[in-house]
């Protein structure tokens, strides 16, 4: 089972969700299970950017964080950032 959605971060309490999948331990070879990881961290980290957004902005506005386009694609480029910057370079370790 994999959910529609794969998280929520919910503007007025500041809760992040994050929806897991469900299938028989067999069931997925390790490329797929690794691209299973991938996918949770990108989404915890999508909605942890919904929050640095709300909490960290200051020149584009409050006003903003209403234009769901905009707070989309700000928390999709951040997280692709953390995801590279931070995420990656640990999973892989340290370079040769």
């Amino acid at each position: 089972f994999r959910p529609l959605l794969l998280g929520l971060y919910e503007l007025r309490s500041n809760c992040i969700r994050i929806f897991a999948y469900a299938c028989s331990p067999d069931a997925l070879d390790e490329e797929e299970k690794r691209e299973c990881r991938r996918d949770v961290f990108s989404t915890l980290l999508h909605e942890l950017a919904h929050h640095d957004d709300k909490v960290r902005r200051v020149a584009r506005g409050r006003w903003t964080l209403w234009n769901i386009r905009r707070a989309e694609d700000y928390a999709d480029a951040t997280a692709d950032r953390w995801m590279r910057e931070f995420v990656l370079p640990m999973h892989e370790g340290p370079a040769s």
